[in-house]
């Protein structure tokens, strides 16, 4: 789950990520998509050869005390978290990107509190 999430692979946020890339930059820069297209290739390679070489070869003989898979737990769940609630949170960030680009609302605000 994790290599998927890395490499930006559906279903996870990852995928969501990147395509709002794609999606924001096509108009203006075309070769963007090949780009983002073959890096996640190559990523999703990468992290295929390391699991197949870990499933074969084995990584640790020993189990891995019950406190150092809490981080990665919660992150996993956090990342499940955000792709069931994309939609919001891309309508969050769309605002956030709409102040950024028109700040005058952020300067009436500020000039009304002096």
């Amino acid at each position: 789950a994790v290599a998927i999430a890395v490499a930006g692979m559906p279903p996870l946020a990852g995928f969501l990520g990147k395509l709002m890339i794609l999606q924001a930059r096509f108009a203006l820069a075309p070769l963007v998509w090949p780009v983002v297209l073959v890096t996640s290739l190559l990523a999703m390679l990468a992290l295929a050869r390391l699991g197949s070489d870990l499933f074969w070869k084995g990584a640790n003989p020993e189990p891995a005390p019950a406190a150092t898979l809490i981080a990665p737990v919660l992150l996993l769940t956090a990342l499940v978290a955000l792709t069931v609630g994309a939609g919001p949170v891309m309508e969050v960030l769309g605002r956030l990107v709409d102040a950024l680009a028109d700040p005058s609302a952020y300067r009436a605000a500020v000039e009304a509190l002096t």
